[in-house]
């Protein structure tokens, strides 16, 4: 698939139809496992942002009522919409000391990642 992100200008249709099949299959999986998961009281814990993000990159739904900071979360090219929200992020669950205390215990050699 093309650099949706980085050059999304140059992304051509079997890119868009590739990531809008990624779309349909996140949503179904997320479905099956909700499913599962309830049946069996298993739950996670995700950012509600990062949720919301992904919910709207699945739907494709560029409204500004779902999309907080919709301006930076759309892409310029149109026919790719929404952008996906990238790897699960669980960092805005955790107060401010945690967080420094986090960063400031990497291992050497290894760095931060938002």
């Amino acid at each position: 698939m093309g650099n949706i992100i980085g050059e999304p200008l140059s992304v051509n249709a079997t890119d868009v139809s590739c990531l809008n099949k990624r779309r349909k299959d996140e949503g179904k999986n997320f479905q099956e496992l909700f499913k599962t998961n309830t049946n069996n009281n298993k739950f996670y814990v995700i950012d509600i942002e990062w949720f919301l993000n992904w919910k709207c990159f699945i739907s494709n739904d560029i409204t500004e009522k779902n999309l907080p900071n919709s301006k930076k979360k759309i892409s310029p090219n149109k026919s790719i919409g929404v952008l996906p929200p990238g790897p699960i992020s669980n960092f805005n669950l955790f107060d401010k000391n945690i967080r420094e205390y986090n960063i400031k215990n990497l291992k050497k050699g290894m760095k931060k990642v938002n």
